[in-house]
């Protein structure tokens, strides 16, 4: 039998933009990973935040579980101090804040990833 592919991905947020990150050549996506083994998602949410943006989060909050294909997502909202910058570490080749509805260029199952969690937390940043 197969296994999902357990991930962590991260909203992070700041006034009415969102957080997105890329990889060279590649579509915009959240920040975000594998859960690797032995590790929470909570713990691979946090890594996965540092070794993409350099940034780290003053709260975690988990707000949803989300199935895609053959991928469990484990939906965290990062809570970042005024301080914190986003720049592109690791395999991260560029990192953009934007509003949520003004980045044409994301992953297909990222962006029903975005509905499904703004349907759930209307109070998230939108316009």
């Amino acid at each position: 039998m197969k296994r999902n592919k357990q991930r962590a991905t991260i909203i992070c947020c700041q006034g009415l933009q969102w957080l997105y990150v890329r990889k060279a050549n590649a579509f915009w996506t959240l920040p975000g990973g594998k859960i690797e083994h032995g590790e929470s998602p909570a713990q691979a949410a946090w890594r996965e935040l540092r070794e993409e943006t350099g940034m780290h989060a003053d709260d975690l909050r988990f707000l949803m579980l989300y199935r895609s294909g053959d991928a469990v997502h484990y939906v965290f909202q990062a809570r970042l101090g005024d301080w914190e910058r986003a720049a592109p570490h690791s395999e991260i080749a560029d990192c953009q804040w934007e509003r949520v509805d003004r980045l044409p260029q994301v992953k297909r199952r990222i962006r029903k990833l975005i509905e499904s969690v703004r349907g759930q937390y209307p109070e998230l940043p939108a316009e």
